[in-house]
């Protein structure tokens, strides 16, 4: 699927227990394994949020783990070449649920090591289907990977086997974690069923794959620009009560400026006034630090 525009963290050894800047924001490196690298983000809080990133695959996607006072909630469980399961128990011995933003490879590939998983109705029927390994292997081909595959990996036998939630998701359903609370909001786009997780009393946003600084996906079989549009409506309305961003690729934590950034541009790409290339594929709009890819099919 290609590269969505890496920066966190380096992809350095001498990265290992150190601390670590971003946008000179002092965060902390608190575990680095084969596959993840562990990053404690609000280090002064009652409520510790980790990423657990994976750098070394093109995705370069983010999981986050959020530590209540009565139990854990994992936010996506990765691609599943290394075992997040363990990540996580190395951090904390409360009971863990999961909540999956979408189902696609990327955020889905854990979550057969949990037995408490929840996902917007929208999304439960791809993740029963599971993924093969005959798309799986293409993602993971020389030019997607630029760190060792985690021991006891094989290529060959990597699947996302099928997982049935024990939660389906709507729109305004709420995730107690104890001390901390997160609002569902739905926000179709990407695909169907993709949600953003929210905290009003923090102003925090778990944005999954519906915002993130690099390409963002709006050209897939399941994607949908007017969904999309509907979408940036929603953060619209939230936008004054927003001051953090988490997203599911590249940097985190993000400010409200992304935000910002992303409602306008938007509006330009409906308005006709946003900038853009095209190749056989799909129509790509550019801004500054995103881009919006879509299929040349599609109509605005």
């Amino acid at each position: 699927m290609g590269k969505r525009n890496a920066f966190l963290p380096e992809k350095n050894p001498t990265y290992r227990s150190l601390k670590f800047i971003c946008d000179n924001e002092l965060y902390y490196m608190v575990k680095m394994t084969q596959w993840f690298d562990v990053v404690l983000l609000n280090p002064d809080e009652e409520i510790a949020i980790y990423a657990i990133h994976e750098p070394g695959h093109s995705e370069e996607v983010i999981s986050y783990l959020i530590l209540g006072n009565e139990k854990a909630l994992l936010i996506d469980t990765g691609m599943g070449i290394g075992n997040i399961k363990a990540v996580v128990e190395d951090i904390t011995s409360l009971p863990v649920e999961v909540v999956l933003t979408h189902s696609h490879f990327d955020h889905t590939g854990g979550t057969k090591h949990f037995d408490k998983i929840a996902i917007h109705e929208a999304e439960a029927e791809s993740l029963q289907n599971g993924v093969d390994n005959d798309f799986l292997i293409t993602q993971i081909i020389d030019n997607y990977v630029w760190r060792p595959f985690p021991d006891g990996f094989k290529p060959d036998q990597y699947t996302i086997p099928p997982c049935t939630p024990t939660v389906l998701l709507n729109d305004q359903d709420i995730i107690s974690i104890g001390g901390y609370d997160l609002e569902v909001i739905h926000t179709p786009g990407h695909s169907p069923g993709s949600i953003c997780l929210w905290n009003k009393e923090k102003g925090h946003l778990f944005a999954g794959d519906t915002i993130y600084q690099g390409p963002i996906y709006g050209h897939l079989n399941e994607s949908d620009l007017e969904q999309y549009f509907s979408t940036i409506k929603k953060f619209s309305s939230l936008f004054d009560e927003v001051n953090v961003i988490f997203p599911g690729h590249n940097k985190t934590p993000l400010d409200k400026s992304f935000l910002q950034e992303v409602i306008y541009g938007f509006c330009q790409i409906k308005d006709g006034s946003a900038e853009f290339s095209q190749n056989e594929l799909f129509i790509t709009y550019e801004f500054k630090s995103f881009q919006v890819l879509v299929s040349k099919e599609t109509q605005i």
